[in-house]
């Protein structure tokens, strides 16, 4: 035997009550200040926080900048920022994407079967 933990309303009122009752409780534990909709009734939205960046993340984002406008090679890269570390280019792909993502706009640019640059 199966045991029901909602069962459908009987009704149309009872449904409409139910609903408002979530709606009610939702509006009342809505944050203080509303929503984020300005004057002309659109949803507004506050520029993201900037994301803090890992230290490999600060050297990616350096070694790109101090070389912008320039594509760098993949191996060049990954010698600039690990150092002589072995590192695959899957890992300079995984924080190339990471630092993309953390960074508004997206000034990195890939040269496919070459290297990254910043534009």
């Amino acid at each position: 035997m199966q045991t029901r933990l909602w069962s459908p309303p009987p009704d149309a009122r009872e449904l409409k009550a139910r609903v408002d009752s979530i709606l009610r409780r939702k509006r009342d534990s809505a944050p203080p200040g509303g929503d984020d909709r300005n004057d002309n009734g659109s949803l507004t939205h506050e520029p993201e926080k900037p994301t803090k960046l890992t230290d490999t993340e600060i050297r990616l984002d350096s070694c790109l900048k101090l070389n912008q406008g320039r594509v760098i090679g993949y191996r060049e890269l990954i010698g600039a920022v690990w150092g002589g570390r072995k590192v695959s280019l899957d890992t300079l792909h995984y924080y190339v994407r990471r630092l993309k993502s953390k960074l508004l706009g997206n000034r990195i640019v890939q040269q496919r079967g070459f290297g990254y640059l910043w534009a």
